[in-house]
């Protein structure tokens, strides 16, 4: 965290070279641990991942949008976007 308390945020643009989406994923670190991941699309509004974690590094919170519904990620998922 930043002297005022705030986290750390790495953020990851991806835009394919050729058409595609552009993908935003934001890495927030709280007191030097991973607290969240969120990516997000530029385009397609209603696709995304959100993941949250605990102190001890665990998932508290997970969700995949897709456009008609939302699902759980699997564990090998979760590690991947560690």
């Amino acid at each position: 965290d930043t002297a005022q308390h705030e986290p750390q945020t790495i953020l990851n643009v991806y835009s394919p070279y050729f058409g595609g989406d552009t993908i935003i994923t934001r890495y927030e670190f709280q007191q030097g641990q991973l607290h969240l991941i969120k990516e997000t699309h530029a385009t397609k509004t209603d696709l995304g991942v959100m993941l949250r974690f605990d102190e001890g590094g665990n998932v508290s919170f997970m969700q995949r949008q897709l456009p008609e519904r939302r699902e759980k990620l699997s564990s090998d998922e979760i590690e991947r976007y560690k």
